[in-house]
């Protein structure tokens, strides 16, 4: 049996939090979400699109981690809070340990048409909109086939 394959949404600079912090977080409104992650289980990275001194940063992964830890509470600062979210610190976390950074992030929506879990392709950020979620196994091989 495999573990469960999580996509986990974030933004560019609370990736880099995951990276160097080894610490996933996300809103009080995801805990029930966050609270189905066990150890072993793998995440994706999604970093979602985003202008970054004038340039379009496209959507993408950016890595494979593995959880090490079962849920906790920490309303420390530790990552950045987007400014749709007002005073959110994610304080339900999980640590994790990097099993893959991809030099080259890949580009997330040429996926979206092979990716089971997107049904409507043609409004497949409305399935991203989410702290993170359950991918089936098919679509989390499929991602890391293409970062190899």
């Amino acid at each position: 049996m495999h573990p469960t394959r999580w996509l986990c949404i974030s933004t560019g600079a609370n990736d880099e939090v995951t990276r160097k912090m080894h610490i996933w977080g996300v809103a009080g409104r995801f805990k029930n979400t966050i609270a189905r992650v066990n150890i072993s289980d793998t995440i994706l990275m999604y970093a979602r699109q985003e202008l970054v001194a004038g340039e379009v940063i496209p959507s993408r992964i950016t890595g494979i981690y593995e959880v090490i830890s079962e849920i906790y509470e920490d309303k420390r600062p530790l990552f950045i809070t987007p400014n749709f979210l007002g005073n959110e610190s994610f304080p339900y976390r999980i640590k994790v340990k990097q099993i893959k950074a991809f030099k080259d992030p890949i580009p997330f929506k040429s996926l979206v048409p092979e990716m089971s879990f997107i049904k409507n392709k043609n409004k497949w950020m409305a399935y991203l909109r989410t702290a993170m979620r359950e991918i089936p196994e098919d679509d989390y091989q499929r991602i890391v086939k293409e970062g190899k």
